[in-house]
Order: C-alpha cells, then sequence, then structure tokens
C-alpha cells in the first residue's frame, strides 16, 4: 500500500513527469529535422544576423510584421553567436513556456489529468509536428518566429484576464495591457484575437458577479491602466526605430502588418482564399458538416453508452471501449484526409463558447466557465484566417492550436465530468474517445516520420547544419559551395526565393529587399524592388526554381515578377560551373534547379524599353545593345 506521500507525488508529478518525457523524445527525434532548406526559414536566420552585425530593421532591411521577434533573435545571436543552434536554443524557452501555459490553464478548467492529455497532444500535433512538405510549420523552426512569441504572449495574457475579472485588480489589468501591446508587435491576427478576448474580460467583470466591487474599484480606473499599459510597448518601439530612421517610417514599422492589411492588396489573393476555405464556398461547408457529423458519431455514441442507468465499470469494459474507439479511427485510415479532419473546429468551439457564457451567467461553475469563454472568443478569433478550412497543417499549427486544445479539454474533461455528476461512467467515455485519440495522434506522428524519412542530405555545417530532401539538399549545397568562392565585399541575390543561400554562405544581398515571391511584391512593390537593384546591382545571382501556383502565379518572371527577369535577362548571362550539380533549368517546369548569374561584359548590356502593359506586367517592346562607348 503507497503511503500517502507518495500517492501525493503521483498526483502531482507524474502528469508533468511524463510530458517531459514525450518532449524530450520529440526533441530528440525531430532535431535538425524540422528546418526547411529553402522555404520561408532562411529569412528568420538572414535577417537576425544582418541586425546583429549593426543593419537597422526597415531602413536597411524590408521587413513586414512587427520589430518583436526578429529583435529576440538579433539580440540571441549578438549573445550567443550567429547560428542555427543558437536560433533553435534561443526559443526552446518559449516553447517550453507555452507547454507551461497549457497545462496550467487546462489543470485551473479540467483537471490534471486533462492538462497531461491536452500538453501531450500539443506537443505532438504541434510542437514538432512535420505534416506539410515545408519543414517550417512547428515551434522550433517556424517560418515566422512572431507566431510562436505571440501564441506564448496571449496564453500568458488570458491568465492575467482570468486574474483581473477574478479579483478586479489594477496589476492584472495592467500587466494584460502591456501583453496586448507586445503582441500588437508581433503579428496582426494574434493581435486581433487577444483584444477580442480581452473584451469579453471586461465585459465579465463589468456584468458579471464582480460588478457592485468593480465600481467600488472604478472600473474606468481598471480600464484605463489597460490602454495605457498597452500603448506602452508600440510607443517605445517606434521611439527607439526613430533613433534610426524618420517618424514615418519608425510609425509604419512599428504598425507591422498593418498598413498592407489595410490596403487588402495581400489578403485579395488566391492563396488567401483557398486558406479560409472561401474559394469554394460550397464545398467547404459540404466538408465541413460531413466531418462534424464524422466526429459526432463517436462523441455521442460513447456519452450514450457512458450514460446509460448503472453502467459497468469492470476494466474489461472500459478496455472494450478503448478498442472500440481505436478501431472506429484505425478503420480505412489511410484513404482519409487527414488536413480536413479538424474542419470542424471553430462550429465546437462556438458550441464551447455558447455553454461557457451560459454557465458564468447562471453561475454554474463561474470561475472555470469564465475562462473558458476567454479562451473560446480568442480560439475562435484566431481561426478567423482559416475559418472555414480549419487544419492544424500549415497555417493551423499556431492559429487552430487554442481551438484544439479547448476541444481536448471538452473530451477528456468537461464531458466526462458532466456524464458523472449525472450518474453515468465518465471513465467509459474517456476510454473510448482516449482509444480514438491516441490513434488520431499515431497517425500523425507517421505523417511527421515519413516527411522526415525524406530529409537524407545534410545542409549546412557545424552549428548550421540540419537535414534536407536529397533533390533541393544537394542544389544548394553546390550553391553555397559556389556562393563562398564570392569574395565577402560582392553582394548575392537569390530570385525569387533563397535568402537560405546567403546565410549559409554568409553572403549579403544588395538590396533591402530579402524576397521576391508574389506577396512580397505585393506589399513592397516590384517597380521599389527594380528600382533598389538598379542603385545597387548585385555582383552576382542565382536563380532559383519555386513554383508559387499557391499564390495563382507559377513561376518568376512568367506570371509575375516581369520586371525584374527582364532587367536580370538584360544585366547578367549564366555562368557554366560544369563541376557542380544544380539540377534543372529553374522556373520552366516541376523539376528543382538553380543557376548562378553573371554581369554580362559591356558590351553585351541591353537597354531594356518597355511600352503599354501597365501595372507590373509591361511589355518589352525594344532591347537595345549598349555599346562599350557609353
Amino acid at each position: 500500500m503507497s503511503s500517502p506521500s507518495s500517492v501525493h507525488w503521483q498526483r502531482r508529478w507524474a502528469g508533468p513527469a511524463l510530458i517531459l518525457a514525450v518532449f524530450i523524445a520529440l526533441l530528440v527525434w525531430t532535431w535538425q529535422r524540422l528546418t526547411d532548406v529553402l522555404v520561408d526559414f532562411g529569412v528568420q536566420l538572414y535577417v537576425p544576423w544582418q541586425l546583429a552585425r549593426g543593419k537597422v530593421l526597415y531602413r536597411d532591411i524590408a521587413h513586414y510584421t512587427g520589430p518583436l521577434s526578429v529583435y529576440f533573435n538579433a539580440l540571441a545571436f549578438r549573445m550567443f553567436g550567429v547560428s542555427l543552434r543558437t536560433l533553435e536554443l534561443a526559443n526552446l524557452p518559449i516553447l517550453i513556456g507555452i507547454v507551461i501555459a497549457i497545462y496550467w490553464l487546462t489543470a485551473r478548467m479540467a483537471g490534471r489529468f486533462c492538462a497531461t492529455v491536452c500538453s501531450i497532444s500539443f506537443l505532438t500535433l504541434f510542437a514538432f509536428a512535420h505534416v506539410s512538405i515545408a519543414g517550417n510549420y512547428n515551434f522550433v523552426t517556424p517560418y515566422e518566429y512572431e507566431y510562436t512569441h505571440a501564441t506564448l504572449l496571449c496564453l500568458i495574457l488570458v491568465i492575467f484576464l482570468h486574474r483581473m475579472v477574478r479579483d478586479g485588480r489594477w496589476i492584472d489589468s495592467g500587466m494584460a495591457g502591456f501583453l496586448l501591446g507586445m503582441i500588437f508587435l508581433t503579428r496582426a491576427e494574434f493581435f486581433v484575437a487577444a483584444l477580442g478576448a480581452a473584451g469579453v474580460g471586461f465585459g465579465f467583470l463589468v456584468a458579471g458577479k464582480r460588478a457592485a466591487q468593480v465600481r467600488r474599484l472604478n472600473k474606468m480606473g481598471i480600464l484605463g491602466i489597460f490602454f495605457f499599459a498597452a500603448a506602452f510597448a508600440p510607443v517605445v518601439s517606434a521611439c527607439l526605430l526613430r533613433l534610426a530612421m524618420p517618424w514615418d517610417l519608425a510609425i509604419r514599422g512599428t504598425l507591422g502588418m498593418w498598413p498592407a492589411m489595410l490596403s487588402g492588396n495581400v489578403s485579395s489573393q488566391y492563396f488567401y482564399h483557398h486558406s479560409m476555405g472561401t474559394d469554394d464556398l460550397a464545398r467547404s461547408l459540404r466538408l465541413l458538416a460531413a466531418w462534424t457529423l464524422a466526429w459526432s458519431i463517436p462523441v455521442a455514441g460513447f456519452a450514450a453508452w457512458a450514460i446509460l442507468p448503472k453502467p459497468r465499470r469492470s476494466t474489461p469494459a472500459l478496455a472494450i471501449a478503448f478498442f472500440i474507439g481505436a478501431i472506429f479511427v484505425r478503420f480505412n485510415w489511410r484513404h482519409v484526409d487527414w488536413i480536413s479532419a479538424f474542419r470542424p473546429l471553430p462550429a465546437a468551439i462556438a458550441l464551447i463558447l455558447a455553454v461557457s457564457i451560459i454557465q458564468f451567467f447562471r453561475q454554474q461553475s463561474g470561475d472555470t466557465a469564465m475562462l473558458a469563454a476567454i479562451l473560446g472568443v480568442f480560439s475562435l478569433l484566431l481561426m478567423g484566417k482559416i475559418i472555414l478550412y480549419a487544419r492544424i497543417a500549415h497555417y493551423g499549427c499556431w492559429l487552430a492550436m487554442p481551438a484544439t486544445m479547448m476541444v481536448v479539454m471538452s473530451l477528456f474533461g468537461w464531458i466526462p465530468a458532466w456524464i458523472a455528476r449525472r450518474g453515468g461512467n465518465g471513465a467509459a467515455f474517456v476510454a473510448g474517445i482516449g482509444g480514438a485519440w491516441i490513434v488520431v495522434l499515431w497517425i500523425h506522428l507517421g505523417i511527421s516520420a515519413t516527411a522526415m524519412g525524406r530529409l537524407t542530405v545534410s545542409v549546412g555545417t557545424g552549428a548550421d547544419q540540419f537535414w534536407a530532401d536529397s533533390v533541393r539538399g544537394n542544389c544548394v549545397n553546390n550553391a553555397v559551395l559556389l556562393a563562398q568562392q564570392i569574395p565577402p565585399e560582392k553582394t548575392l541575390a537569390c530570385f525569387p526565393e533563397g535568402i537560405m543561400i546567403n546565410y549559409l554562405s554568409r553572403r549579403n544581398a544588395p538590396a533591402r529587399f530579402v524576397n521576391f515571391n508574389p506577396p512580397d511584391l505585393l506589399l513592397f512593390g516590384q517597380d521599389r524592388m527594380l528600382q533598389a537593384m538598379l542603385a545597387s546591382p548585385p555582383d552576382y545571382i542565382f536563380l532559383v526554381h519555386k513554383d508559387t501556383s499557391e499564390f495563382g502565379e507559377r513561376f518568376f518572371g512568367k506570371d509575375y515578377g516581369q520586371k525584374l527577369l527582364a532587367w536580370i535577362e538584360a544585366n547578367y548571362q549564366e555562368a557554366q560551373v560544369p563541376s557542380l550539380e544544380l539540377g534543372d533549368e529553374p522556373l520552366q517546369n516541376g523539376r528543382f534547379g538553380i543557376r548562378l548569374l553573371v554581369p554580362r561584359s559591356a558590351d553585351q548590356n541591353r537597354r531594356l524599353i518597355y511600352g503599354p502593359g501597365g501595372g507590373d506586367s509591361p511589355r518589352c517592346i525594344e532591347a537595345e545593345s549598349i555599346s562599350s562607348s557609353e
């Protein structure tokens, strides 16, 4: 028989110990295999490296999100040296903080067992996941660190909003406001979701059972402190940037994504409509209904079984429920579109939110209901960008994570508790749903294993080493070898994407712009990019294959960026490097390749004259040779 102290230790530490074991196992398993060799992540390395060398964001390097995450990574480079490993290790505490926040919130609302399930689910499905072709949708090497940093800030904000409503203290309001201001310096979608959560928190504070207390504490004072604290971080950011640039540029940099979002140019692209599920509304609604029905069957079935009069509580009954749940999900799983399996998340969160608000005002589990409602509003608003195509892949790695955790809380905490209060067997429900959920986690681990199995080529050296697929990995390795032969004072530009090559070879890009994909051209303007190239032409150019069909425009120079490619072809020619394999001709078909271009000699340069065409797609009607005498 266990002593009371040992039982207490098991209850308190068994869950965190299991979470720690899973964290370490997944970290070791995925180490150096979560970085994409070309897509997006090169920016997360190159830009902080440049800032650590003395350049200034927005003035010297074009950037479209807030400054917080980039300067955090630049500080890590200054303190611990420039390397991929530095970035990974510097951001692991951020990830650990997210796990702790998830555990605390879930334990507060649904108990320690549910908190353990939520934390392990987060680590498996999100933190160390590799469920898409590009390996940047995770919390260790994300394609933008703003997502990871904003997630932690938002979860802490929810905790302080809960404390503010519960205790009515000004210090909690001030901390919540300060965190909101910090979130403003990351990504706009997180700020909108956090602001919505704050609005609900203040609504509960004024309209809930503590309304009288709020009047005594001066509710306008609490609100004023919140907004004063929220303004602190953006004002400091603008002032610090002003030391290196004019006020208009400093303010625009502090605003981050908002100018581009309000212009509507980027959000109007097909890519974002598809990501939201509004490109084919009928199909999105049909899949939403189908997947809602598919997940409702096991939930309703196990709930009905568990709540039957005098349910069996024996171990065999629980085992049967477990295996039924596992078989339900495991059956024909290879033919299931697992990307679409999480489409019902918005509907589920809307239901949870409605129940939480009703319970709060009925004073049934008021504290838990209030916290669930604040988190529910945050989760629902955060999914706005994927509202009809909710998924845990791609953007959903961050945007759908809080909603997924709330659904897990319902399945392993709230619904079993509701069944038990009505005399049913909550354990039977947990056993059945647990069998299904374990299979879901196992399948996604298998998807990650398959994706990482394709990573067979080592890219980079020392602390910059990571693994890539053989085709792109070999080509990038050879391109880096070529770039390292370029004198350090010379510049290298990669079109439309390939700043990872600049970082690995430690070669500077010639201008403020680092990528030339369709969103970048819309954000910064092709004419501005071309003028920057004319003012500071690169000494060398890599044309890197990139199929951007997801944006509705497939190839650079053909479907977008025609001015830039015309200027490149007029002033640069291909350099023959027969000793190195660089793949197929880039930007022609589905096969990957890289080509090195060098400046033409003076008598080979051509002057381009553009005719009618307008916008970003002019028609080149004449190309005159420029003699050496000119």
